[in-house]
């Protein structure tokens, strides 16, 4: 059986451009924060059918089911909370206000019939 958990920051200020715009000013950031985390890969997730995105690192090995594993789990899950807002603190926390004007979403859709693109 495959095993594995995630430690995450879900971004969710109920306005989807907003959510985008956080995320992506934290993977702007992404090699300053890896220096806070460790060897850890960071995933940057757009999630393009929900409003929310999410950071996240995650561990491959522990199955959520086996209690054995739930103290080693919940201090990994804990370490890695604490280090993954320190980490974004340190690196000039979120901006407040919405994206600046025209600010365009990595995740946004490539019109294809757009020359420049």
């Amino acid at each position: 059986m495959i095993g594995g958990c995630r430690s995450e920051l879900y971004i969710d200020t109920g306005d989807k451009l907003r959510n985008e715009y956080l995320l992506s000013v934290l993977e702007d950031r992404a090699a300053e924060m890896a220096g806070h985390l460790g060897e850890h890969d960071l995933r940057f997730e757009y999630l393009p059918a929900k409003k929310a995105c999410r950071l996240e690192m995650r561990r491959t090995g522990p199955v959520i089911t086996d209690e054995s594993t739930w103290p080693d789990v919940i201090e990994w899950l804990v370490d890695t909370q604490v280090r993954l807002r320190a980490a974004v603190r340190s690196t000039g926390g979120l901006p407040t206000g919405q994206p600046p004007a025209g600010w365009a979403s990595p995740a946004a859709p490539v019109d294809s019939d757009d020359e420049t693109a």
